[in-house]
Parts: C-alpha cells; sequence; structure tokens
C-alpha cells in the first residue's frame, strides 16, 4: 500500500477476524482521511478503496448482499 501513497501506520484495522488475511481499513491522515480500505494480503494482494468515509461502510455492504454479492473476512 505504501506505492499507493498510504502508510500503513497510518491506516486501523476496523473489520477483520484473527483466521482471515482480509481487513477493512479506516484511513487516519491525508487527503482522504476517514476512507475505507479492503486489504486482502493473501495469495493475490488487493488494496483498494471502498466507500470515502466510516459513515457510508455499512450501507455499502447492505447494498452489496442485496445485489448478492456476498462475501466474509
Amino acid at each position: 500500500i505504501e506505492n499507493d501513497g498510504i502508510n500503513p501506520l497510518r491506516m486501523l484495522p476496523i473489520v477483520g477476524s484473527e483466521q482471515s488475511d482480509d481487513f477493512f481499513l479506516l484511513r487516519t491522515d491525508g487527503p482522504d482521511m476517514g476512507a475505507v480500505y479492503y486489504w486482502s494480503h493473501g495469495e493475490c494482494a488487493v488494496f483498494s478503496p471502498i466507500v470515502a468515509s466510516a459513515e457510508q461502510l455499512f450501507p455499502w455492504l447492505r447494498a452489496q448482499a442485496e445485489a448478492g454479492n456476498t462475501f466474509s473476512l
């Protein structure tokens, strides 16, 4: 994620599991402070923005579930 200009020490895990390599991270600084990212660092690393602010996370998750795009961390 450093290649994307983001200091991993400034990211706060907010949703995840000890049994999984997948997390939702909250950005705690910079121009996108408050944004939530999805980070999977298993076999194929994925780091992507999900929503612009934490308050949008649960509506986004609901919309994903209603569209049939469910997943678990």
